[in-house]
Parts: structure tokens; C-alpha cells; sequence
């Protein structure tokens, strides 16, 4: 399992959601969770700049 790490920002527009759109953010976040960098599409496209640095 990993950790997902979200920002203030990210809470804070998150909050402003409606419900169907959290919940659907929330389900992809969950998913995350669970299988981490190895997630691939429809959840997740490869980073415009794979290079930087963290």
C-alpha cells in the first residue's frame, strides 16, 4: 500500500467539489493507494516532464 500525500490546495479545492466529483476523486485516489507508481490510463497520464526532479 502507499501513501498518498495531498496539499492544502488540494484539500481546499476539493472541498469545493460536489459530492459525485469527490467521490469519484476520491475512488481514483484510492486506487492510487493501492497499486502506486505502477498505475497507468485511464487514471493517470505519463508526466509532460518525466525528468523532474522532486
Amino acid at each position: 500500500m502507499w501513501t498518498v500525500i495531498t496539499t492544502d490546495l488540494f484539500n481546499e479545492w476539493l472541498a469545493q467539489q460536489d459530492q459525485s466529483t469527490q467521490e469519484k476523486v476520491l475512488s481514483a485516489l484510492v486506487v492510487l493507494q493501492q497499486q502506486g507508481p505502477s498505475l497507468g490510463r485511464p487514471l493517470v497520464e505519463p508526466s509532460m516532464t518525466p525528468n523532474l526532479p522532486i
